[in-house]
């Protein structure tokens, strides 16, 4: 009877070891059947203090549909913010990367021309190169085209100052332009840019179903205060700041001289130039949704002898 007892005893503590194992087991993985079977609240009816403060795991659903942990959406927060900072800086590296005229200009080089330019030409493009070829071989005055850097080969020199067509960009109600494109174009003194920015989640935007997205929405929950919204560059719509990132920039300008370029694109953005007056950069990502690893930027600079 004693062994009997013994061997009880033994099977009781053991019985017991083991269920309190399983309950710590099922403390642990209680929080992970919670957030999977969680609800996402829509971020409009979420107060500044809830947004702050409530657990990283808390789903929330945002103006353009997309689902995402609180804790995903207070990184990209942070990341945003440390890219404002830094977006001038990013542009003054563009703009080093960047050849000016030095009182001088080549001619048009039709070969030179042919790999600074994008492969899809206008039928006005191509007149214009071959008019500026003729001329370049009977030594007669042609139409100006689009010009080869200073010091590349090219047919007559004329030594001649330059002038940058300037950055323009047009901020409509609701597509303000962000503070941080803003800054890095300027810096980069680009006549034409493209700035994408990484580690957010982009929505790109169409208005007409035929033509190329032409934004990519970022969204900030946390960014609440109106005026602050504004002065970023954003737009206050409901409970969130909307930053709207063009993926095509157009400039027009009258071309009163000949024109030489110098751009800074990181593929796959890209630039074309029109030597009846326009440059365009653009970078079309065919996704709706996407999130880049590191930023895309794209600054063309166009110069024009006076």
């Amino acid at each position: 009877m004693k062994k009997d007892s013994g061997t009880s005893s033994r099977v009781t503590v053991c019985l017991a070891a083991t269920m309190k194992s399983m309950v710590v087991v099922l403390a642990v993985l209680a929080p992970g059947r919670a957030l999977a079977g969680e609800t996402a609240r829509p971020v409009a009816s979420m107060t500044v203090q809830e947004r702050q403060n409530l657990p990283d795991h808390t789903l929330v659903k945002l103006k353009s549909g997309r689902t995402a942990s609180l804790g995903v959406l207070r990184a990209e927060h942070q990341a945003r913010m440390q890219r404002f900072a830094r977006a001038s800086a990013m542009g003054q590296i563009a703009a080093g990367r960047l050849s000016e005229p030095s009182g001088g200009a080549t001619q048009p080089n039709q070969v030179e021309t042919e790999k600074r330019q994008s492969p899809v030409r206008s039928s006005a493009q191509k007149e214009a190169q071959s008019s500026a070829a003729t001329a370049n071989r009977t030594g007669g005055a042609g139409r100006p085209g689009v010009g080869t850097k200073v010091g590349q080969a090219g047919t007559g020199v004329a030594h001649m100052p330059f002038f940058v067509v300037p950055f323009q960009i047009a901020s409509a109600p609701l597509t303000p332009i962000p503070k941080d494109y803003m800054d890095f174009c300027t810096a980069a003194k680009a006549t034409a840019c493209i700035y994408i920015p990484a580690n957010t989640s982009l929505t790109a935007y169409q208005g007409d179903p035929n033509a190329p997205n032409t934004h990519a929405m970022d969204e900030d929950l946390l960014i609440t205060d109106a005026d602050v919204c504004k002065y970023d560059g954003g737009l206050p719509w409901g409970a969130e700041c909307l930053f709207y990132y063009p993926l095509v920039h157009l400039v027009n300008f009258k071309p009163t001289g000949s024109l030489s370029t110098s751009a800074a694109c990181d593929p796959p953005s890209k630039y074309l130039l029109d030597q009846k007056g326009a440059v365009k950069a653009s970078y079309l990502n065919p996704n709706s949704t996407f999130t880049l690893d590191a930023p895309i930027t794209c600054a063309v600079q166009v110069w024009i002898s006076r």
